[in-house]
């Protein structure tokens, strides 16, 4: 039987023994991201996905409204290809307002939404390389696409 009485001979056993209760600070995850860090976050992306275009300036496309959307929505006219091909090419405003338009989503979105989910410092670098890795895309294929049109 495992009822041990005081006046047992041998010496208590990790089973005798009462655990202590975990510290609620070694079993709470850490706090979510507190509204004033969110800000900085927000810095910080805006920061690494304007590296891309930036330096995408520096291939030699025009300043100005066409180059800048090549830059910042490559990608996005890309897959707007087919729905052009459905309904009609789209006006050149309402291109130029959905890439920004994404863009700003990219850039804002992910912050405000995944708030909870930002808890670490690790969360917060994927967030930042994810943006900046979709932010390169745009500008890669929107230097390709300005690139293929001189040609």
């Amino acid at each position: 039987m495992n009822d041990h009485s005081p006046n047992d001979s041998h010496p208590p056993t990790d089973a005798d023994r009462i655990r202590p209760a975990a510290s609620s600070a070694a079993t709470r995850d850490d706090p979510p991201v507190e509204g004033r860090r969110i800000p900085a976050i927000q810095g910080l992306s805006l920061v690494v996905m304007a590296v891309w275009p930036l330096l995408g300036t520096a291939s030699n496309l025009p300043a100005g409204i066409d180059g800048l959307v090549l830059l910042l929505g490559g990608v996005t006219i890309i897959l707007s290809v087919p729905i052009m091909m459905v309904t009609g090419s789209f006006p050149e405003p309402v291109t130029t307002g959905l890439v920004i338009l994404l863009w700003v989503l990219v850039w804002l979105l992910p912050a405000w939404s995944f708030r909870r989910r930002l808890r670490s410092r690790r969360a917060v670098i994927v967030l930042l390389l994810v943006q900046s890795l979709f932010s390169l895309a745009q500008t890669v294929m929107g230097t390709l696409m300005w690139l293929a049109r001189e040609v």
